[in-house]
C-alpha cells in the first residue's frame, strides 16, 4: 500500500556528487523527504567541487551500501542511470528489498551504433524501473525507444542553479573584473569554452577552426579560451604551438566555481564543439550568464535550449568550416549579440532547479503508485550488464 504523497520518503543514489546538485536537491528537498547517498566521485569537472549542501547527504562504499540503504529504508529508490557499480548494486537492493524503484537519465540515441542485442538486454532491464526522470528531447526519445510509455516519463534532468550565476554577475564590480582579468590573462575579447579536456569535447577540432578564422584574418581580433583540464592538455598545448596560436587561443586550467559566472559574463559568446555529449550542462550555465550559444548538434541539449538564430546557433561539430564561419562573424559584429544573450536567460529560466524539484517528486510519485515486481528477466538483465560492466 503506498503512501500518501507528502509522505514519500525518497533516497537518491549518485556516484558524482557536484556543485551542480547542490541547488537541484536543495529544491528538491524543500518539497520532500529527501536523502542523497553520495557513492564517491568518478569524474573530474572543469571546475573545483566544494560545496556546502543544503540537504540530507551520506556517504557509502562497495561494502557498505546495502546497510546504509537498509538504515535510510526510502519508500522509493531513485538511482543515476546504470553507468556505474553503485547504482547498479543500488538498483539491484531495490529489487531484492520490493522498493519501487525510479532512474534518472540523459542518454541519446543520436550519434550512437546500435547492438540488437545490448538493446535488448536494455529494453528488458528497464522494465525494472517505475518512472525516469529525462534530461530533455533526446532523453526521453532515447528512453521511449526501449519501451517505456510516455506517462511514466519526466523531464527536467540536467538544470544548473541559474540564480547564482544571475546574482554573481549582477553584484560585481569592476575592480573583480579586472582581477578575473589578471589571475586568468584573459584576452580583451573572446569566445569561451568550459570543459573537461578529453576526446569528447573535440576541442582538437575547434582549436583547428579557429586557426582558419585567424588564417583568415581574425576579424575582430577575438581570443579562444578554453576552461578545464584533463588528459589532453599536454596534447592542445602543442597543436596550439604547431598552429602558431599562442597569442589567440588560451588554456586557463581548471576554474574556481566563484569565478565562472563572471568568466562566462566577459566572454563574447561561448562555444561547445563536442562530437559526444549526453547534454551540456555548461551551456545551461552560459545562458544562465546571458551569453550566446553556439554548440554542436551531438550536445543533447540542442534541442531543447537553442533556439535558430534567436540565442545561438547549432553547428556540425564534424565540420570546421562551420565552425569558423559563426567565430568570423562574432568578430565581425554580424550577430546581436547582446539581443542574443537576453533570449538565453529568458529560455533557461524554464529548466530550473524547481522544474527538477517538481519533476523529481512527480516520478517518485508515479513510481510508487504504479509499483509492481519486476519481472525475471528484467532481473536478470540488470544483474547481466552488473556482471559484464567496467567497476
Amino acid at each position: 500500500m503506498t503512501k500518501p504523497e507528502n509522505n514519500l520518503k525518497a533516497c537518491c543514489v549518485l556516484a558524482d556528487l557536484g556543485p551542480y546538485h547542490a541547488a537541484r536537491f536543495k529544491a528538491t528537498a524543500g518539497l520532500g523527504d529527501l536523502v542523497v547517498l553520495d557513492t564517491g566521485k568518478n569524474i573530474d569537472t572543469a571546475y573545483g567541487s566544494s560545496c556546502n549542501y543544503e540537504f540530507p547527504v551520506m556517504e557509502a562504499d562497495l561494502a557498505s551500501l546495502d546497510a546504509m540503504l537498509d538504515m535510510i529504508a526510502p519508500d522509493v529508490l531513485v538511482v543515476m542511470g546504470w553507468g556505474y557499480w553503485s547504482v547498479r548494486r543500488a538498483a539491484l537492493w531495490a529489487l531484492r528489498n520490493n522498493v519501487p524503484l525510479a532512474t534518472l537519465s540523459d542518454s541519446q540515441l543520436e550519434g550512437h551504433k546500435r547492438s540488437a542485442i545490448k538493446d535488448f538486454i536494455k529494453r528488458q532491464m528497464l522494465t525494472c524501473y517505475g518512472a525516469v526522470l529525462c534530461a530533455g528531447t533526446r532523453a526521453r526519445r532515447y528512453i521511449e525507444y526501449f519501451g517505456k510509455s510516455p506517462e511514466c516519463l519526466f523531464e527536467g534532468m540536467d538544470v544548473v542553479d541559474n540564480n547564482y550565476f544571475v546574482s554573481s554577475i549582477a553584484g560585481c564590480s569592476s575592480a573583480e573584473q579586472d582581477r578575473l582579468h589578471q589571475r586568468y590573462a584573459l584576452p580583451p575579447r573572446y569566445v569561451l569554452s568550459v570543459g573537461r579536456l578529453i576526446w569528447e569535447k573535440n576541442l582538437p577540432g575547434l582549436i583547428r577552426a579557429f586557426a582558419e578564422y585567424v588564417k583568415e584574418g581574425r576579424a575582430g581580433d577575438l581570443s579562444l579560451v578554453l576552461a578545464g583540464d584533463g588528459p589532453l592538455r599536454d596534447e592542445l598545448e602543442c597543436l596550439v604551438c604547431d598552429l602558431g596560436l599562442e597569442d589567440s587561443v588560451r588554456l586557463i586550467g581548471r576554474v574556481d566555481y566563484s569565478d565562472l559566472p563572471l568568466l562566462y559574463s566577459m566572454s563574447e559568446a561561448f562555444v561547445l564543439a563536442s562530437i559526444s555529449e549526453t547534454w551540456g550542462l555548461t551551456v545551461n550555465e552560459a545562458m544562465a550568464a546571458a551569453r550566446p550559444v553556439f554548440i554542436s548538434s551531438c550536445c543533447g541539449c540542442s534541442e531543447d535550449l537553442v533556439e535558430f538564430g534567436v540565442n545561438g546557433y547549432v553547428f556540425d561539430g564534424h565540420q570546421p568550416a562551420e565552425m569558423m564561419k559563426h567565430f568570423d562573424a562574432i568578430g565581425r559584429n554580424d550577430y546581436d549579440l547582446e539581443a542574443m544573450g537576453r533570449a538565453s536567460s529568458r529560455i533557461i529560466q524554464c529548466w530550473s532547479p524547481a522544474l527538477f524539484a517538481r519533476s523529481f517528486w512527480q516520478a517518485v510519485r508515479f513510481a510508487s503508485a504504479n509499483y509492481r515486481l519486476a519481472s525475471r528477466r528484467g532481473r536478470l538483465s540488470l544483474k547481466l550488464i552488473d556482471l559484464l560492466s567496467k567497476r
